[in-house]
């Protein structure tokens, strides 16, 4: 029955030392977590803000590409029809010092262009 007396008041001092050396650190550490949780809350919120902003600008992309493939392809309409050609048109290309095959003033010129890049 002594040992049982001793261990339970040794028990009970040792939790007493122990919660009094640490009440004010704990305090210190709960009040220190519980910034740092808030810090954390804010943080999450504007990343769920944010989150919110992307969905909303996805969303309104998705609507755009499905606008877009409703719309009738209007290719025939866009498409420019080549200008018919004129058979009897002059073109007037001066030759000057240009390299020159045959003589200079004949009747009809054949003008070769090309595009060295």
């Amino acid at each position: 029955m002594k040992q049982i007396i001793r261990k339970t008041t040794v028990l009970m001092l040792l939790s007493m030392f122990l919660v009094s050396c640490t009440d004010k650190e704990a305090r210190n550490d709960i009040e220190a977590l519980s910034r740092k949780q808030q810090s954390i809350k804010i943080k999450i919120a504007g990343i769920e803000n944010a989150q919110k902003e992307i969905l909303t600008k996805i969303d309104e992309l998705k609507s755009s590409v499905t606008n877009l493939a409703s719309k009738p392809a209007n290719k025939d309409k866009k498409k420019k029809e080549r200008p018919e050609t004129d058979h009897n048109k002059f073109y007037d290309i001066p030759v000057e010092d240009s390299f020159v095959l045959g003589p200079q003033n004949a009747k009809v010129t054949i003008t070769e262009w090309m595009d060295f890049q």
